[in-house]
């Protein structure tokens, strides 16, 4: 290996350029003796004598005028490829933000969108996709303040919003949940439950669009099974309103947790979407679809729904 450096394979194009110490100094901001020590230098790195040096100036030997002519276009690639590397690291990669529920993992119907989501990787390698965790009061902010390009929420977490659109990817099953040896999950079918007994149950709930709209919904969605709920609580996150529901504090209407310890002594009755939102959603801020985000959006079916 030859002990040369960048800055002495310079000083030799300039002097092989010049053919005049003192212009090729002038040209590199240096002194003439600098230059001529860095030289020297160079050429004790190859081993090999670079000029014939008299009163009239400096001319190149045969190895010196070999050397010229090869080595230039490669350090000029190389000074090229440097500074291309210096504009990729002045320019972020490409990202796509994406935002999901906390329970995302853990159930099953969220699934297709999952695979969409893979599909998009596989097709844009060049892409790193960012995926967070929220609650649905972090999914709503972040679609009104675009901090994510994309969020994947249930539809009913949408009610209330504006400049929203939202394609449908998949249905969100929402079950009537209990503890497993509490006496309604003796039941095979919600038309065959107690509703008296259902009645005096205590509904637990996580929020979504805000107390006052949640209340109503789960309200309607008792009604629509043909009883009125003794009294609505709020959680903070899931995993509060499951011990709930283990501990028979009360029921929940909510989706079923298939994976963990979250899926452990419970009971899920399935319900039908009486109002049609219940749906999981690939949703976005209207108008302000990146073009990553976009790409995601065209793998996944159906048509755009704006609110």
């Amino acid at each position: 290996m030859y002990n040369i450096t960048f800055q002495q394979i310079e000083a030799f194009f300039s002097v092989a350029r010049y053919r005049n110490l003192s212009n090729a100094a002038d040209a590199m901001f240096v002194s003439q003796p600098a230059l001529s020590k860095t030289l020297q230098r160079f050429e004790e790195g190859v081993g090999l004598k670079m000029f014939y040096r008299s009163n009239q100036g400096v001319s190149l030997t045969p190895e010196g005028e070999y050397l010229f002519s090869t080595l230039e276009p490669l350090y000029n690639n190389i000074e090229k490829t440097i500074a291309t590397a210096h504009r990729i690291s002045e320019v972020p990669p490409k990202t796509l933000n994406i935002i999901e529920p906390t329970t995302f993992d853990t159930n099953e119907d969220f699934e297709m969108i999952k695979n969409f989501i893979r599909q998009y990787e596989e097709e844009n390698p060049n892409v790193v996709l960012v995926e967070s965790l929220g609650d649905f009061k972090d999914i709503r902010r972040s679609l009104e303040y675009y901090n994510d390009d994309v969020a994947v929420i249930q539809e009913f977490g949408l009610i209330d919003m504006e400049g929203i659109t939202y394609k449908r990817v998949s249905a969100y099953q929402l079950y009537l949940v209990t503890a497993s040896d509490h006496k309604l999950s003796a039941h095979e079918n919600y038309v065959d439950i107690d509703r008296e007994l259902l009645a005096q149950e205590i509904h637990y709930r996580v929020p979504s669009t805000g107390e006052e709209n949640d209340r109503k919904l789960t309200v309607e969605r008792c009604r629509h099974m043909g009883y009125e709920p003794r009294d609505i609580k709020f959680v903070d996150n899931f995993l509060t309103l499951l011990h709930k529901i283990k501990t028979k504090k009360g029921v929940a209407i909510c989706g079923k947790f298939t994976l963990g310890p979250a899926s452990d002594d419970l009971n899920y009755l399935p319900l039908i979407d009486f109002d049609g939102t219940s749906n999981v959603v690939l949703a976005w801020k209207s108008g302000r679809l990146s073009r990553e985000a976009k790409k995601l959006v065209e793998i996944v079916p159906g048509e755009e729904i704006s609110l």
